[in-house]
């Protein structure tokens, strides 16, 4: 426990820059080599395709209970309208 103070601590002091300079180093690799880019973005969207089809499987699923729940609501009867409403409207 006591270690994980101090890492926590210089893991959130060095993230900023770290990342920053993450981040120059791909901008200029970037610019000097476009094919690595390229090789690295497909293989980058090989990877990450199916991780996110996977993800999207509940929130599908989700979204098919909602839809589901909806009409549901629309074919329930409505609340009948209270007599008086309906005595006036024969009367009418």
């Amino acid at each position: 426990m006591r270690l994980a103070v101090p890492v926590k601590m210089i893991s959130q002091r060095f993230a900023l820059p770290v990342l920053v300079f993450a981040s120059v180093v791909m901008v200029v690799l970037g610019k000097a080599d476009a094919l690595l880019f390229e090789r690295i973005r497909v293989v980058f969207a090989d990877i990450v395709s199916p991780v996110l089809g996977i993800v999207s499987q509940p929130v599908a699923a989700v979204d098919h209970v909602r839809d589901r729940l909806q009409l549901l609501r629309q074919r329930l009867p409505r609340k009948p309208p209270h007599r008086l409403t309906v005595l006036r409207a024969i009367d009418g």
